[in-house]
């Protein structure tokens, strides 16, 4: 068998929301090309209504593509997703390296391209330019854990524009009542590189934010007049996370290869 030829009619390769809907709705060999989920709090913004899947509006998308997947798997039709190490492509098949080393050659009449993530070669050149960077920076609540909200927006800057707020992993036991949270930037290229919209600007603007919504620091006791006091609302930074926002350049001109980039 290590020369078989899988053939399918269709083959899309994708890490998408939307390209994991395509493959389902038409019936098509799916192939993964990333080993991470993305990020976890991303939610669609339209209710997804399929032949026997139903997701509302601000189901996660993360759940949504994992369940579309799983049914996509089992028919048969995903058996080498998240374990791609490469993919080459040629005009008529693809060859897949596993992780553990395994080959496998998928033959196809018509290819649905919609990430080039894991590809290796193809038969056209093919150029990826970072334009822009999605960039969340991750911090801890050490004082400012309990409010109401679950998101906080600027929605005329891009530097910060959101702030999600998600049940801190650090306590156990904890529902929704003590809260991290996550920023979420998008930067050009010169932006990510200047110190005004580093995780310390980000982390000051943070706070700021915060203050203006009302959301206050660890109780405090209360003053000679009975009113309640409050710490100083603190953050800690955990990590920062770069996805660059890709512009893909190609001139493939084959009639069964389509590059779907519209995400």
């Amino acid at each position: 068998m290590k020369d078989h030829t899988y053939y399918y009619n269709e083959v899309v390769i994708g890490n998408t929301l939307k390209s994991a809907i395509y493959a389902y709705e038409n019936n098509c060999y799916y192939i993964y090309n990333l080993s991470d989920a993305g990020f976890p709090l991303d939610v669609t913004e339209k209710e997804i209504t399929l032949r026997d899947l139903y997701f509302p509006a601000g189901s996660s998308v993360n759940k949504a593509k994992s369940e579309i997947i799983y049914n996509i798997t089992l028919r048969g039709l995903s058996s080498v997703s998240g374990k791609i190490q490469s993919i080459r492509i040629s005009e008529t098949d693809l060859k897949v390296v596993t992780k553990n080393s395994r080959s496998v050659k998928i033959g196809f009449n018509k290819l649905r391209i919609f990430s080039l993530d894991k590809v290796s070669s193809a038969p056209f050149n093919i150029r990826e330019n970072a334009e822009m960077y999605r960039v969340l920076d991750w911090f801890s609540v050490r004082s400012g854990t309990k409010h109401d909200y679950e998101a906080l927006y600027d929605e005329d800057n891009s530097f910060v524009n959101k702030i999600y707020f998600y049940p801190s992993k650090r306590i156990d036991g904890n529902t929704f009542k003590y809260k991290d949270l996550v920023s979420e930037s998008w930067l050009g290229t010169e932006q990510l590189n200047d110190v005004n919209y580093s995780d310390s600007i980000s982390r000051l603007k943070i706070l700021d934010m915060m203050k203006s919504a009302g959301i206050n620091g660890t109780g405090n006791g209360k003053d000679s007049r009975g009113k309640q006091r409050y710490l100083p609302i603190k953050i800690e930074l955990e990590k920062r996370d770069v996805f660059p926002i890709k512009k893909i350049v190609h001139d493939n001109s084959s009639s069964n290869i389509v590059m779907d980039f519209d995400l």
